[in-house]
């Protein structure tokens, strides 16, 4: 209330409320012989205020650079750069306001993009990706890591589009920009490898996504500790390609690769384990292995029972499996 009036210059409610003002300016001042001038020797800190503007006051702004500010009304302020982004990303998509530097703006707009990604907004998300890149080629290097990160961010929510052509583009862009600005064993490399082998993947261009699947494997493993989840996760990747070409002895192997990780790094009743004694059940079964497909289906029924209630469809459709199989033995 005391802000609005302040704001607004609401002369009769600031009178009204003065008895709380003058009691507000004495905690203040309290506040400040507290904390400053009693120590006179302490070290000054940066406080980041995401302060949104007209474009009529932001150029007036311009026009005075180098003055002074004054605000009629209490601000907040935060010592995290990225609090200040927030309310900056709120105000740039609620009103007219504008970001303080184009590079803010760029980071904005990436930002309500990735937002727009969780919320399955998917046009409104590729928008603000685009606005983000428009904004970074403009002011970046062409071979900065920012704007290759929009541009993944980019080829995600394509994706999740099925619109797999722009989405490759999209994530062949970031790689490219990724090679030129990083190490070659930098983690972003990894997961832009994952991302294009998922899109090679689905177009059933099978050689080309375990040829890169090998490769976020090989920058993971320079990079991460030998029983990593996200090492196992690229044997994961690298498994289900072997299987979709029907090389079961191939994807059998580095399923287990995946499950030895997992069994050392995750607690015993982890959901990654109850998948990953699903897919190698799935495996035997196709190969023919009935009695150790069974086992298998049997752990992972064991470990999601754990996590997913009893009429979970994925309970349901691994009894099913288990009852096929035994029909077989």
């Amino acid at each position: 209330m005391l802000n609005r009036a302040l704001r607004t210059m609401e002369v009769n409610l600031i009178i009204s409320m003065g008895f709380f003002i003058q009691d507000l300016h004495n905690h203040i001042a309290a506040l400040h012989d507290d904390q400053y001038v009693k120590h006179p020797h302490i070290e000054p800190f940066t406080v980041f205020r995401g302060q949104g503007l007209s474009q009529k006051d932001f150029d007036q702004l311009v026009k005075t650079q180098g003055g002074l500010l004054s605000f009629n009304n209490f601000i907040s302020t935060s010592t995290n750069r990225q609090v200040s982004l927030n309310f900056i990303r709120h105000t740039i998509e609620t009103t007219d306001l504008i970001a303080t530097s184009d590079r803010e703006k760029a980071h904005i707009y990436h930002q309500l993009g990735w937002v727009k990604d969780r919320q399955g907004k998917y046009a409104e998300a590729i928008t603000y990706y685009k606005q983000s890149i428009e904004i970074k080629q403009k002011i970046f290097s062409p071979t900065d890591a920012g704007l290759a990160a929009s541009y993944s961010g980019l080829g995600l929510v394509y994706d999740k589009m099925d619109d797999y052509s722009n989405a490759f583009l999209s994530h062949q862009k970031a790689i490219e920009i990724y090679q030129k600005s990083l190490p070659s064993n930098h983690l972003h490399l990894a997961t832009s490898y994952n991302n294009i082998g998922l899109i090679y993947s689905k177009i059933g261009d099978y050689a080309n996504a375990l040829s890169v699947y090998q490769k976020a494997l090989t920058v993971r493993q320079k990079r991460l500790p030998p029983n990593h989840p996200d090492v196992a996760d690229s044997y994961n990747n690298i498994c289900l390609v072997y299987n979709n070409m029907g090389d079961y002895s191939n994807a059998l192997a580095s399923h287990r690769k995946a499950l030895e990780i997992y069994q050392k790094a995750l607690p015993s009743d982890h959901p990654h384990l109850g998948t990953s004694y699903n897919n190698i059940g799935s495996i035997y079964h196709q190969m023919g292995d009935y009695s150790n497909a069974v086992l298998f289906y049997e752990h992972a029924i064991d470990i999601q029972q754990c996590s997913l209630p009893s009429n979970h469809p994925n309970l349901h459709t691994l009894r099913k499996n288990i009852q096929i199989v035994k029909k077989k033995i």
